[in-house]
């Protein structure tokens, strides 16, 4: 017997173990052992999910977000897009707001750029702007306050400045460099949680391609 079709066989037999409905559970195992120490964890569990237009809209995504989070304790927000990169975008949890200033480029749709050389990074979207004082914001709906802001943005020659704001916090994020890259930026509450973050150009041009707010205790 050679050794693909014994592959093949012992993936077959794999995928009739179904329990409930559920195929391949064992393979959940890593996922949900580490929920299960969510609540006392040093850092929360972060969980991706790759789909469409229901993944975009926080249909999906945000249902199983409310499920867990009430199961496993309320970690923030996560990932989004940076501002409000196409007509009608939705969030739960948050509300994104964008100034004047801002050129998008996306994946699909409107923001869809044909040979443009502006990379995109986890989101999918990428906002650019060479406009100081352009801002983007995130605020907190119905108490879902944050204490922690993770920005990402392009960097590398000629790259800008951006201000980063976490409630009356504040930081110069400087981005040129050496060689084109990324990076990404975190800022932490003293102790405290916000209900705002920015993102505002001081000098650009600046690229944004993803932030995210959490919380990093967890809880309730």
């Amino acid at each position: 017997m050679s050794a693909w079709f014994a592959i093949a066989l012992a993936q077959a037999a794999a995928a009739q173990s179904c329990v409930g409905g559920l195929c391949d559970a064992e393979r959940l195992r890593p996922f949900l052992e580490k929920l299960s120490t969510a609540r006392r964890g040093p850092e929360p569990v972060r969980i991706l999910q790759i789909g469409d237009s229901h993944t975009a809209g926080d249909q999906i995504t945000g249902s199983w977000r409310a499920a867990l989070q009430a199961r496993y304790g309320r970690a923030g927000r996560g990932a989004l897009p940076p501002g409000r990169p196409y007509a009608g975008y939705l969030t739960r949890d948050i509300t994104a707001g964008q100034s004047m200033g801002w050129s998008v480029n996306g994946i699909f749709g409107a923001a869809y750029r044909s040979g443009s050389t502006v990379r995109l990074g986890l989101s999918g979207y990428s906002l650019t702007s060479a406009q100081p004082g352009a801002t983007l914001t995130l605020s907190a709906d119905n108490g879902r306050n944050f204490d922690r802001l993770t920005v990402c943005a392009l960097s590398g020659p000629g790259q800008g400045t951006l201000q980063l704001g976490l409630g009356a916090a504040v930081v110069a994020w400087p981005l040129a460099g050496a060689e084109p890259g990324s990076r990404c930026r975190t800022m932490d509450g003293n102790g405290e949680e916000a209900t705002i973050a920015s993102a505002t150009v001081v000098g650009g041009p600046v690229t944004i391609t993803s932030w995210s707010t959490e919380r990093r205790m967890g809880g309730g």
